[in-house]
């Protein structure tokens, strides 16, 4: 995942270029082959239909977010980040087992920073030194278009690859402002050591990230399928980002600058509505009457 962060720009070509081929490499099949001679994915796909709806639900891991120093001695630092996402999805499957999807997904993850400040460079504030940490909230609403297809179409249920992008949005949060105080024990004034001004909405402007990876579905005994896939998402844009400042007595004040863009490593599980087995239970019924 750090080869992401060192080479978006090329990522980003070679992923249109892999999606472009895709679909390419997918209709010249499909129109060189029968239709009769295609195999199909599920070994019932007579009984499947062409769109289906599914529930998804991602949880990815989210690299540390990214602060530089300005100013100062004091600097915050970032651990490994996470989010969770839920999508109602619609599932389109075209000629050659070539699938669509695209559809509304939420998702929320949380933020985290910290910074240390020694006992010593706060005489009589705190014995123990002092703690600064935010672990607050944030999210974003997804329209994903992606492409699925077999990577061996000549195998019943073979894994599929899958690629696309998703179109991301989070205009509708607000900012955030962050302090962090201390009390002198001896002196009974209280000093604001810490600020931030944190911006989660973009400018108000969607943005596009590109997503690649690999999944397997398995039909279930009601004729549904479960799909579990392993993604990477590259996001180019710094969707939330903000400044610091960190105010010690007697000393520089520190300033810096905190960004997080949502790039990811997640794991998903999709359930999709088939609805084979009314159709099933409908033929049946119209052949015993």
């Amino acid at each position: 995942m750090l080869i992401f962060f060192r080479n978006q720009r090329g990522i980003i070509s070679l992923l249109i270029s892999f999606i472009t081929q895709l679909a390419y490499s997918q209709s010249t099949l499909s129109s060189s082959l029968n239709l009769d001679g295609e195999v199909s994915y599920f070994k019932g796909k007579t009984d499947k239909k062409k769109s289906n709806f599914g529930f998804e639900l991602t949880a990815n891991v989210l690299p540390k977010a990214s602060i530089s120093k300005d100013s100062g001695v004091y600097q915050l630092r970032s651990k490994i980040q996470s989010s969770y996402s839920l999508g109602f999805n619609y599932i389109m499957e075209i000629r050659g087992n070539l699938f669509i999807t695209t559809g509304l997904q939420f998702q929320i993850g949380k933020k985290n920073f910290f910074s240390w400040i020694l006992n010593s460079d706060l005489p009589g504030y705190s014995d123990n030194g002092i703690y600064i940490e935010d672990k607050s909230l944030w999210s974003i609403i997804s329209i994903p278009l992606v492409i699925e297809r077999p990577i061996n179409r000549s195998k019943i249920n073979a894994p599929l690859i899958k690629a696309g992008l998703n179109l991301r949005y989070s205009g509708y949060a607000t900012d955030e402002k962050i302090q962090g105080s201390v009390f002198d024990s001896i002196s009974n004034n209280k000093a604001i050591i810490f600020n931030a001004d944190l911006y989660s909405n973009n400018n108000h402007n969607p943005w596009i990230t590109f997503l690649i990876g690999i999944s397997k579905r398995q039909e279930l005994k009601n004729k549904n399928i479960l799909s579990f896939s392993i993604q990477s998402v590259l996001s180019p844009v710094y969707f939330l980002r903000g400044r610091y400042q960190i105010t010690i007595p007697r000393k520089p004040i520190s300033t810096g600058t905190y960004k997080i863009s949502g790039t990811s490593l997640g794991l998903s599980v999709q359930y999709i509505f088939t609805g084979s087995n009314k159709r099933i239970l409908k033929e049946y019924q119209k052949k015993s009457l």
